[in-house]
């Protein structure tokens, strides 16, 4: 250790530095230097037999006249920028971290991004000790320390790392809620060893009545049933992973036990939904009595495999098939609502039921009728020659005069005055007679039907 010590000499005569006895491991660069450099191997400061070094600077002029000044030094330690560190009981839990030298009266610390708990002072009001905690979720903080001491000496700037214990990892199973009926549930596993389980959710499980939770013991198998899906919360405890520290922390916390709170979600698990559709190619084109519908089976079955599937046509007829595709013969025209029940063979109140938006129709069996006279007159009554049908999918018809002329074509078959009126080609009215007829036509059945014939024009 080294300093410099001046003194004012205005250059008249010699001067010479010297030492008490006490003082004698002080060294100097120049004795007969007034601004010298002195050294030394030992501190002084705090030492109560000789608190300070004594030294002197001695002047002798040309008349032999001397004079002596005496200069007390004192050498102080650079305080120590040290720290001591034990880490936190559990994650997330207060680091107690302690200056190595903890009697001085300034401590300046750098927890980082931590938050201060609480803090410790010396005699001299100095912080050497803090409770300090970390809700960034990392693993390591960095903390800094410098120091001052009352002799205004400033350590460097100490730096140490503060290390979160390991976050431990649970072992449980869990059943999904089937069919969203509130049968879900949580089977816990490492009981015996490591975790104690308790249960604080009020909304579900077992009732809670200790402020530390149910606890989750062999008498429920570490199992908690009747869960609806949802989130829920439960409390683990567990003895502190930094073993080497379990006095201290009984000591300052009370306890060397950890508590996390982890969060499990329940899903659903067998959540049927039915759903039925009817080919588009067959809506419109059912005839009675021969009218195949085809149905498709587009149900979720979410893994569910002892299922039953009902079908209900609607005609009173009743079908169990869980086949994709679906074919039911309506023999009645009408227009039917079937729907489609799936359940769970093993929960039979887990079921969902798929219906059609419309009804499906039936139509009648196609028909077609021709008469053979007819009395355009303009008096209401068998006015037009119209054929009287049903359920026809394609028509075309013809009147022809004696000679083989076409006089009149139409499709129309179901409105009565889009038949003949009599009128050749829809001009000058036709001679009372008889002319003939060619009809053809299909139905929705797919019968086909071609008809010729004579029919009578009378007034």
């Amino acid at each position: 250790m080294e300093g410099r010590v001046r003194v004012n000499f205005d250059g008249v005569g010699v001067g010479r530095w010297s030492t008490s006895a006490h003082s004698n491991t002080i060294t100097f660069d120049d004795r007969n230097d007034p601004n010298t450099i002195i050294r030394t191997s030992q501190y002084n400061s705090g030492n109560s037999q000789y608190p300070y070094f004594e030294i002197y600077w001695t002047v002798q002029n040309t008349e032999y006249c001397t004079d002596k000044d005496t200069v007390k030094v004192i050498f102080a330690q650079v305080p120590s920028d040290s720290i001591k560190v034990i880490p936190p009981k559990c994650f997330g839990e207060p680091a107690i971290i302690t200056a190595y030298e903890d009697t001085l009266a300034t401590y300046d610390w750098d927890y980082g991004n931590g938050f201060l708990d609480s803090i410790a002072v010396n005699a001299v009001n100095g912080a050497f000790r803090a409770l300090v905690h970390w809700e960034d979720k990392q693993d390591t903080h960095v903390i800094g320390l410098t120091t001052t001491n009352s002799w205004g000496c400033q350590s460097n700037i100490g730096r140490a790392i503060v290390e979160e214990p390991i976050l431990p990892e649970y072992s449980y199973t869990l059943f999904g809620d089937t069919c969203a009926l509130g049968k879900g549930a949580i089977e816990f596993s490492d009981t015996m060893i490591n975790f104690a389980f308790f249960w604080i959710d009020t909304t579900a499980g077992p009732t809670v009545t200790d402020p530390r939770g149910y606890a989750i013991t062999a008498a429920d198998n570490y199992r908690v049933s009747n869960l609806p899906a949802g989130r829920y919360t439960y409390r683990s405890e567990y003895q502190t992973y930094n073993r080497d520290f379990m006095e201290i922390y009984r000591q300052y916390f009370g306890t060397a036990q950890c508590s996390d709170f982890p969060v499990v979600e329940v899903g659903t698990v067998g959540m049927l939904e039915a759903d039925i559709a009817i080919s588009a190619d067959v809506v419109g084109n059912l005839v009675a009595p021969e009218a195949t519908a085809i149905f498709y089976n587009g149900t979720n079955y979410d893994n569910i495999n002892n299922k039953v599937c009902e079908w209900h046509y609607g005609d009173g007829v009743v079908e169990r098939a869980c086949d994709s595709i679906i074919q039911h013969v309506y023999t009645e025209p009408g227009c039917y609502e079937p729907y489609l029940i799936v359940r769970n063979r093993d929960i039979p109140e887990c079921r969902d039921t798929a219906y059609l938006d419309d009804c499906v129709f039936v139509d009648k069996e196609s028909k077609l009728e021709v008469p053979n006279i007819f009395s355009p007159n303009g008096d209401g009554i068998n006015d037009f020659f119209q054929v009287s049908g049903q359920t026809l999918k394609t028509f075309h018809g013809k009147i022809l005069n004696r000679y083989g002329r076409v006089v009149f074509e139409w499709t129309d078959w179901e409105n009565e005055d889009a038949g003949w009126d009599g009128r050749l080609n829809g001009s000058t009215k036709g001679t009372p007679g008889v002319y003939y007829y060619i009809i053809e036509a299909e139905g929705m059945d797919g019968n086909p039907y071609k008809m010729e014939g004579a029919l009578h024009l009378v007034k």
